[in-house]
């Protein structure tokens, strides 16, 4: 059966004497490979086929799995936040990384909740992981229109009838929203549907 083993909580260790012609474990089986996953003092006797036996005795060790914590889901602002699982033999973080601990700015996140995991390996080879949700906060923005603007009427300046400088009062308060690849959204509507007038 060799020597003692060592195993992970969860794992399961295959026992097996070699090829005979019967077998009897201490746990009751008579298979010739013995499945455990307790810690236990096993044993098996064997018998070839001329009747001669033999037998055995190990020794089965289970480790607990590391306790890693990445803490409570959160909403946070346009902040960096360091993510600290712990200390162990070995990290892998979800995207591919494998520092001990996870740098997070809520200015770079997507709206809605991100998934942040990592699995961790300690001295043992024993793994386990835990996730965390980050949310950003998402404010709001308050943009003072001046006279002529509003967001229900159109705005007519016939001293001003090129668009740049039509907005050229109030660009100081407009918020550009970007996605992840830098491209800006955009409205989808046009900008000047009333066309030319005579006075």
């Amino acid at each position: 059966l060799g020597p003692n083993q060592f195993i992970c909580q969860g794992d399961t260790l295959s026992l097996y004497p070699g090829s005979f012609f019967s077998y009897n474990w201490s746990n009751g089986t008579t298979n010739p490979t013995n499945e455990v996953f307790a810690p236990n003092i096993y044993s098996v006797t064997v018998a070839n086929q001329y009747g001669c036996v033999d037998d055995d005795v190990i020794s089965v060790y289970v480790n607990n799995l590391p306790i890693v914590d990445l803490g409570p889901d959160i909403v946070i602002e346009a902040t960096i936040i360091l993510i600290d699982p712990g200390i162990f033999y070995s990290y892998e973080w979800f995207d591919g990384s494998t520092s001990s601990v996870y740098l997070v700015n809520g200015s770079s996140l997507p709206p809605g909740p991100n998934m942040i995991w990592v699995e961790v390996t300690d001295v043992n080879g024993c793994i386990n992981s835990d996730t965390l949700f980050i949310e950003p906060v998402v404010n709001e923005q308050i943009i003072e229109l001046p006279m002529g603007w509003s967001m229900m009427s159109t705005y007519i300046d016939p001293y001003n009838p090129l668009v740049d400088l039509v907005f050229a009062m109030v660009v100081s308060d407009v918020l550009l929203v970007k996605d992840g690849s830098g491209a800006v959204y955009w409205p989808t509507f046009s900008l000047n549907l009333i066309g030319n007038m005579e006075i």
